[in-house]
């Protein structure tokens, strides 16, 4: 049932609809999937319902995060500010399945479809709209410790190795004299465990 409820949202496949214009300058709304079609419409009447009606309208990209407002708290680990997001109002499934169905230069740019500059789609009346947000590129990995201002516990044999380290090269610096000195007490106790009379 709910693999029947993601799919249904979604249009059938449909070569005709799925290929690019000819026009490279701008998308023609036609060409665009069913669900985005219907999200920009629903923008674009909640803007002409506050009167306004702009030649060129930037609508936030549905397939990437977008940054709501600033927390008043900052990071107890890197002390840096911290931000509400929006999730992505198309799911990454979903994004791959309008992907596999429709040419990805008339999809906005996501993470599984990098774009450089993506083509502004033309609407119906001729209004101009831009797809609002960038892709974010992955961070470099970091060890645990860069960039935090309180270090992690750790497990108890690894806070104590260090001690235990410095203690076993102490030992093995005089480790000759030790065993030239076990080697003579053992020798010591096998004369003194010799019987004194001869048989």
């Amino acid at each position: 049932m709910a693999a029947r409820r993601a799919y249904s949202s979604l249009p059938a496949p449909n070569t005709a609809a799925a290929a690019p214009s000819i026009n490279s300058a701008f998308i023609p709304a036609a060409d665009l999937p069913k669900p985005l079609f219907r999200r920009i419409a629903s923008q674009l009447a909640y803007l002409r319902s506050q009167g306004k009606d702009p030649a060129t309208v930037s609508i936030p990209n549905p397939f990437l995060l977008h940054r709501a407002g600033q927390r008043a708290d900052v990071s107890a680990l890197t002390g840096l500010e911290r931000f509400y997001w929006r999730k992505p109002q198309f799911s990454a499934r979903r994004q791959k399945l309008l992907l596999q169905q429709y040419d990805p230069s008339i999809l906005p740019p996501s993470p599984l479809n990098p774009t450089a500059e993506p083509r502004p789609i033309q609407w119906e009346d001729g209004t101009v709209i831009n797809w609002e947000g960038e892709v974010l590129e992955k961070a470099a990995k970091q060890s645990p410790y860069d960039g935090r201002k309180v270090m992690f516990k750790g497990h108890i044999d690894e806070r104590n190795k260090p001690q235990k380290v410095a203690d076993r090269q102490e030992r093995m610096k005089g480790m000759d004299k030790r065993i030239a000195a076990w080697r003579k007490s053992k020798a010591d106790d096998k004369i003194r465990a010799r019987p004194s009379l001869p048989f």
